[in-house]
């Protein structure tokens, strides 16, 4: 399922209103966690004023997105999911493979992007509007393979999933 988690508390689900057709791209690239991690903590140790001004913005922005995953409100989720982006590249968790993911989904007609994980590495998520209602059940839409195609053409790999509607 998909729920929101937040340290100390219990797992809250989110009822998705609509179905969230996700692209995942690979950088090829990776990052110890560990090291991201420290490196995030010594930032915050030097800067207490970004660690809180950083978790009111996160935690401001994932309230949102459960908000518009519950609304069916794509459009929305994508402008939070750039915003996240925006945050996390400005505590230097991107990278310029990162940087490249995002820009070529929202270039190929993601609703938004970020990267996913740790960062230093890894992988970047996008969002894309949901396949035509005509077309065959369970195949991505055009915006899907497009954000695919430009990330193969760049030399990165990816692949698409879907995370289905409440009933």
């Amino acid at each position: 399922g998909t729920f929101r988690f937040v340290r100390g508390e219990p797992a809250a689900p989110i009822q998705p209103a609509a179905d969230l057709w996700l692209c995942l791209g690979l950088s090829g690239a990776g990052a110890s966690t560990r090291s991201m991690v420290e490196g995030l903590a010594r930032l915050f140790d030097r800067k207490p004023d970004v660690k809180r001004q950083t978790i009111e913005a996160v935690g401001a922005l994932v309230r949102n997105a459960a908000l518009a995953i519950e609304a069916g409100d794509l459009v929305g989720l994508g402008k939070l999911m750039d915003l996240n982006h925006m945050v996390l590249a400005g505590l230097f968790l991107s990278t310029e493979d990162l940087e490249r993911l995002c820009a070529l989904a929202r270039s190929a007609g993601a609703l938004g992007a970020k990267l996913t994980g740790s960062g230093g590495g890894g992988a970047a998520i996008a969002l894309v509007p949901p396949p035509d209602p005509e077309a065959p059940a369970g195949e991505p839409g055009p915006v899907a393979s497009a954000v695919l195609a430009a990330w193969k053409g760049a030399g990165f790999d990816g692949f698409v999933t879907r995370i289905a509607a409440r009933s």
